[in-house]
């Protein structure tokens, strides 16, 4: 699983290419990784969440639908590790960072909170 973890990192620079069709495969990579490898999700959930914002809102139509379908396995992943399943899997000790850097977006008008609520939901 370690090896297979250490795909997350190739995926994730291909999410910045600025093809999108290679943007569409990386997250359909990402994808497949995650819904097989659900621990290295959780382990690697805050590169991942980091690579999901930068393409949730591509120009590409296919390359958002993609990201959707990602961040909606991502939402079941963490919900799921939650449960009974995984209790001690995830902690939100980690996320915490990248939800101050967001606030701090938002206090210097660098995003919106209705641009950030768009991302989440």
């Amino acid at each position: 699983m370690k090896v297979l973890g250490n795909l997350v990192s190739p995926i994730l620079s291909c999410m910045r290419e600025s093809e999108a069709k290679v943007r569409f495969m990386a997250c359909e990579s990402m994808y497949n990784l995650v819904k097989v490898l659900r621990d290295v999700a959780l382990v690697q959930f805050n590169e991942i969440f980091d690579g999901l914002i930068k393409v949730v809102a591509d120009t590409d139509d296919e390359v958002k639908k993609a990201a959707a379908a990602l961040d909606r396995l991502l939402k079941d992943v963490v919900t799921e590790a939650a449960s009974e399943r995984y209790p001690l899997a995830f902690h939100f000790v980690c996320f915490p960072p990248l939800l101050l850097f967001l606030k701090s977006c938002i206090s210097f008008g660098l995003i919106t909170i209705s641009l950030l609520a768009n991302i989440l939901i």
